[in-house]
């Protein structure tokens, strides 16, 4: 598939025209699973105002490209909700252990 084809392809997607490739979300994990790949995907999300407030209407549509990010991963995906609240409860458990001096004791 050409590059001019695979963009067709993303834009119907994005404009809920044709389903999701099933290629896209393995193609993001392996691009974005290694080492390097996390370190620019942090980078990405960062630059989205994934991690902070957005102010204003521009930030506001980046932060909710980086959802929509996270969703063709697979990341923000309803079966997933339960792992991510856990997760999201772990992090502010450990971080309040830390705190407290228990250190997950």
């Amino acid at each position: 598939m050409s590059i001019t084809e695979t963009y067709k392809e993303l834009k119907g997607i994005l404009s809920g025209k044709n389903p999701e490739r099933d290629e896209t979300r393995r193609d993001l994990f392996l691009t974005f699973s290694t080492p390097h790949g996390k370190r620019v995907l942090l980078l990405i999300l960062a630059d989205l105002h994934f991690f902070d407030e957005a102010v204003g209407p521009e930030e506001i549509a980046l932060s909710n490209y980086a959802r929509k990010l996270l969703f063709k991963m697979g990341v923000l995906d309803e079966q997933n909700v339960g792992n991510i609240v856990s997760t999201v409860v772990k992090l502010a458990e450990s971080k309040l252990d830390n705190e407290d001096g228990r250190n997950g004791e």
